[in-house]
């Protein structure tokens, strides 16, 4: 192990025990000041309980709570700068946090229910990957994302996928939302054959697409086509995250301008449901191209006329963010959703400022003017037949002319 290395295990080791034992300084402030405005003694018990539970876990150096939720690593890095040992260093941090008792052995196998006993495991601890070329850096956040609680698959599915004990979203594959958006058995793929050509012939590229493909069931990392949404016949576009976090490359491109072109064509409104991590890399200059290809067909869609809605999911970010997902006549956006271009450290680094805490958040958004409405994912659908019905219903734009003149 190198000098490099071995910093990196360290650090990581440190991160883990301090995101289970630690609260940051303004968390503490609110909830004092929740406990001083408080005057319910039912939940001044339970805040006072809870302000006590702090200073018991640092004074004897245990776990804010053992139920802390699903371990979760955000890795920001330059060129050559992250460590092979990177992933193996994380997964024996988190195991050796269990092994001393920091955290529960919460985490079980989606599908068996097999507890490994150290919150370790196919797809756990969870790590999402943020690369800046040209920079030269490693940085990373540590956190354990929603309540700890063990979830049935039948009960969670049933609530869209949403935590009923932390309100937490889970990011969908693309055909569970076309499933709880279009009408039943409405949806008629568009394009479902188009697989990326590897343009720039980047080491790996194509097994890992494959790979992929086969794993989530669609071939990149968006689906389209057409369907009925309350009755009014739709131009859908759904991205996935589960696809190399629906980075935008050729195909994305291709697939939604193609979109944008046969809305226009049909004269139909088109929906798009947004999250991305930004332009995928492994397609160089070809995954920056479809920023301004896919805005373009939505800028000849709207000379046309035509309704464009896109709603923002967790996270939307990078290129995608910067170019059509903001284009919207209306933009919707899910609860708690991260929204932003860079990433949040490298703006604080180049400004030299502290962000809000809830900077690239949807109710940062919405509150700045950047997107309409934030609509909890049960009442989607609802929300989204009422905007298409009232722009596209022939009769009603005849009573709206009516009423003006």
């Amino acid at each position: 192990m190198n000098q490099n290395e071995a910093l990196v295990k360290s650090a990581i080791h440190d991160a883990v025990i301090r995101a289970v034992t630690e609260i940051s300084a303004d968390v503490k402030g609110l909830l004092k000041d929740a406990l001083a405005r408080e005057t319910n003694e039912t939940a001044q018990s339970m805040l006072r309980s809870m302000v006590d539970n702090l200073s018991i876990a640092k004074e004897g150096d245990k776990a804010v709570c053992q139920s802390p939720g699903y371990p979760t690593t955000w890795l920001s890095f330059g060129d050559g700068n992250l460590p092979e040992c990177t992933r193996e260093a994380i997964s024996e941090a988190v195991a050796e946090a269990t092994k001393k008792g920091y955290l529960r052995p919460s985490m079980v196998d989606p599908l068996t229910r097999e507890n490994s006993g150290n919150n370790t495991g196919k797809g756990v601890p969870n790590i999402e990957y943020e690369y800046h070329p040209g920079q030269k850096y490693v940085d990373f956040i540590i956190s354990f994302k929603g309540c700890g609680a063990e979830l049935k698959a039948y009960a969670y599915g049933k609530n869209l996928y949403v935590c009923p004990h932390c309100g937490r979203y889970g990011r969908l594959l693309a055909r569970t939302r076309i499933r709880q958006i279009a009408d039943k058995d409405t949806f008629e793929e568009l394009y479902g054959d188009l697989a990326s050509a590897d343009p720039i012939h980047f080491p790996g590229y194509s097994d890992k697409t494959k790979e992929l493909a086969e794993k989530v069931g669609m071939p990149d990392a968006v689906k389209t086509g057409v369907c009925k949404i309350g009755g009014v016949e739709t131009a859908l576009g759904v991205m996935d995250s589960h696809f190399m976090m629906a980075s935008m490359g050729s195909v994305v491109g291709e697939k939604l301008t193609r979109l944008f072109e046969y809305a226009t064509e049909k004269g139909l409104p088109v929906v798009l449901f947004t999250c991305s991590g930004g332009a995928r890399m492994q397609e160089g200059m070809f995954s920056l191209l479809q920023m301004a290809k896919v805005s373009a067909a939505a800028r000849r869609h709207s000379d046309a006329g035509l309704l464009y809605i896109t709603v923002l999911t967790d996270p939307t970010t990078g290129g995608v963010t910067a170019s059509f997902a903001m284009l919207g006549d209306i933009i919707l956006a899910e609860p708690r959703t991260v929204v932003g271009f860079a990433g949040r450290r490298v703006i604080e680094g180049t400004i030299g400022q502290t962000l809000p805490d809830d900077f690239q958040s949807s109710e940062f958004l919405l509150s700045h003017g950047f997107c309409d409405k934030i609509v909890p994912r049960n009442q989607l659908k609802e929300t989204l037949e009422k905007l298409l019905r009232l722009h596209c219903n022939p009769k009603a734009k005849k009573w709206q002319v009516w009423k003006r003149d």
